[in-house]
């Protein structure tokens, strides 16, 4: 027993030498000289705006009937929606192109002030497509013709591109350069040396800034001259960060 003791004593007293040693070793002597060197960058924000012409529209028709028989507003609104439909079809514009927005049924109160209730004088429905016009310069044409088959309302046109990938690329890639001269600028106004950058980040504020124009029709007539309608300009932006150390 008092060999097993001696045994134990003299491992715990071995161990504690070893640990000591490695403490005093430089082996494992943390550097922090290299921990708290301060990192010397420039950091720039690159942005670049590219204006396109816009090849495609969107565009909100509807269709809204009223009448004190719910079913009777529901019937001529699906006539009229109808007429719509096939108009818009022989202007070309795939089915595809052609969805339904909403469709919604309220009913109409009028207020009694002498009893103070409210009692249902009528319905009140509405039926609205989403239209993609791929030949925006025929838009004012397609509000026309539609107008006249009992479209009533026409509001949110806007325009946008479909091309917009590309112009993204080109827009990104003068982002690009232009966070690189201001980089280039400013290291040589304070007398460093950069290379290629250290770290890019596209941002996420990129992409096609659609134009919406606040049109809104309730009801055209039919011998109405063409609804002009401007297209204008949409922009494409792209915005980048480089970081380069010196």
């Amino acid at each position: 027993m008092k060999k097993i003791k001696m045994i134990i004593a003299t491992i715990a007293m071995a161990g504690v030498l070893f640990v000591a040693g490695l403490s005093g070793s430089n082996l494992i002597k943390p550097s922090y000289a290299e921990d708290n060197k301060t990192e010397q960058k420039i950091e720039v924000r690159g942005e670049a705006i590219i204006k396109v012409k816009p090849d495609v529209a969107f565009i909100d028709i509807g269709v809204e009937t009223e009448d004190k028989n719910s079913k009777v507003a529901q019937d001529e609104n699906k006539k009229l929606m109808n007429n719509v439909f096939n108009t818009l079809k022989e202007l070309n514009i795939d089915e595809k192109d052609i969805q339904t927005k909403n469709y919604s049924i309220y009913p109409k109160h009028v207020y009694n002030d002498e009893t103070r209730e409210s009692t249902v004088s009528g319905y009140r429905v509405n039926n609205s497509l989403k239209v993609t016009i791929r030949d925006i310069e025929n838009i004012g044409d397609v509000i026309d013709a539609v107008s006249k088959e009992g479209a009533n309302k026409i509001q949110s046109i806007s325009f946008g591109t479909l091309k917009e990938d590309i112009y993204y690329l080109d827009a990104l890639e003068e982002a690009v350069n232009n966070a690189k001269l201001k980089a280039n600028r400013i290291s040589k106004t304070i007398g460093v040396t950069i290379d290629k950058p250290s770290e890019v980040l596209e941002n996420f504020s990129g992409g096609a800034v659609y134009r919406e124009l606040n049109y809104s029709a309730k009801v055209m007539s039919a011998d109405a001259m063409s609804t002009p309608i401007s297209e204008g300009e949409i922009e494409v932006r792209a915005s980048v960060t480089l970081k380069y150390l010196y």
